[in-house]
């Protein structure tokens, strides 16, 4: 395989990992603040703040290489042949 059909692929597979990787951790804490406003106690919006800031530190990796994967899908191969 040459590089020019390597980095597309190697860039799918970065955004399947990275969109999983968001899907879960993003819907992992959703449900956390989803049974912390449920459960109906006094503190439950200090508890919302302190899952939407574990949480962001769970999701920014995950976007990060979601990201990465796409910028390299749409990148155009380096041709280096004149036209």
């Amino acid at each position: 395989m040459s590089e020019s059909t390597v980095k597309p692929v190697f860039g799918w597979l970065l955004i399947m990992v990275g969109g999983l990787w968001v899907l879960l951790t993003g819907g992992c804490t959703l449900a956390f603040i989803q049974t912390g406003l449920l459960n109906g106690s006094s503190s439950a919006m200090a508890g919302v703040w302190v899952f939407l800031v574990i949480g962001l530190f769970c999701v920014a990796p995950g976007a990060a290489v979601l990201w990465l994967g796409v910028a390299m899908v749409r990148r155009k191969p380096d041709t280096d042949a004149a036209p």
